[in-house]
């Protein structure tokens, strides 16, 4: 996992796109900042706060990524490690700050 390419990626967020990665030790997605935000508005993902970057995480799994698929717009998907996905319809940030402090807690 590729902390600083995490961390610029949703720097430049828009909050029109998903980003997910593999996570090999436990066989799920993440998202993290934004793109967990906007994941958490699309399906029920487990969701933290990661220490290592300062922001929310979710979790997504297999069957999350499905219906993902089905809602969003794929831009990027690298073999297993890497999706990256645009809202067919954005809907904005609206309350990321206050979602987000709410894991912080």
């Amino acid at each position: 996992m590729d902390i600083n390419k995490i961390t610029e990626n949703e720097e430049h967020n828009d909050g029109k796109t998903i980003f997910l990665y593999y996570n090999n030790e436990v066989g799920f997605y993440t998202a993290y900042g934004k793109s967990a935000f906007l994941v958490s508005h699309v399906v029920d993902p487990i969701s933290s706060f990661s220490k290592d970057l300062q922001m929310p995480v979710v979790l997504i799994n297999p069957i999350q990524i499905l219906e993902l698929r089905h809602s969003l717009n794929k831009l990027q998907h690298t073999e297993k490690s890497f999706y990256e996905f645009t809202l067919k319809r954005p809907f904005g940030i609206q309350g990321y700050t206050r979602w987000a402090n709410s894991f912080k807690q």
